[in-house]
């Protein structure tokens, strides 16, 4: 943080030496993300081209929104479907806990706490777009469906074997979102040589060839992320209605 004094200028001080004041720096979003299970923490930090991590992940997303801002709509399309990855699998995460959760209501004067480690790690967050922050979301909703699935294992109240199954499944949802901005390139295509078809526009189709055919609505900017997850396109005109 800037510290600024002020001082009164003496009356001997020429108008040069009156300094300006210094102007405040840039706002900056700083978190921290505390996870207990050691599943959730390799998820997070990544390993090997099966485990993208979540830093790598916010450092392809921020890449992905630049050329985005400019015009891509390569970069929009993945926006989105990263986006709907995102959303869809919070939700299924959601829906087991509250499932899961339900079967450690206290009963008959029995009550369990969700199991927990004396020695969590911290991750600091630090992204620079809203994307990985929102993958930090996903991370702490896995871990807390992980603690009350390995609770119910140990207090007899799921099979090792279901819990194990319900940990797979969640784990290859995050492993998939996390991955999928990984065929990111900077191809700087933009919509009008996407609409002309040019030599840029051919290659940018077979690096994304993956992603399907580029939908109408993409390419003319109506069909992208919600706000507040696709940014302003710059010089961009909305097409008429």
């Amino acid at each position: 943080m800037t510290t600024v004094t002020n001082r009164m200028a003496s009356s001997t001080s020429s108008p040069q030496s009156v300094k300006a004041p210094l102007l405040a720096g840039p706002l900056i979003t700083e978190g921290e993300l505390t996870l207990q299970t050691r599943r959730a923490q390799y998820y997070f930090k990544g390993g090997g081209k099966r485990v993208v991590g979540v830093p790598r992940f916010a450092r392809y997303m921020l890449s992905i929104w630049h050329a985005a801002a400019i015009g891509d709509p390569y970069a929009d399309l993945l926006l989105l479907r990263v986006y709907e990855a995102l959303t869809s699998t919070r939700q299924l995460l959601k829906a087991w806990q509250a499932t899961y959760e339900a079967r450690l209501m206290p009963e008959a004067g029995v009550n369990f706490k969700l199991v927990s480690t004396q020695a969590p790690v911290k991750f600091g967050l630090h992204f620079g777009t809203i994307y990985g922050n929102q993958a930090a979301y996903l991370l702490a909703d896995f871990d807390r469906l992980a603690r009350c699935l390995l609770t119910l294992k140990r207090v007899g109240l799921e099979s090792g074997k279901s819990c194990d199954q319900v940990l797979r499944k969640a784990g290859d949802r995050i492993r998939k979102v996390l991955t999928l901005p990984r065929i990111w390139q900077e191809t700087q295509v933009t919509r009008d040589e996407v609409r002309k078809n040019t030599a840029r526009a051919q290659t940018a189709a077979r690096v994304f060839k993956s992603l399907g055919i580029l939908p109408s609505g993409v390419l003319e900017g109506i069909l992208r992320a919600p706000v507040p997850y696709a940014p302003v396109i710059k010089n961009h005109t909305s097409p008429k209605t």
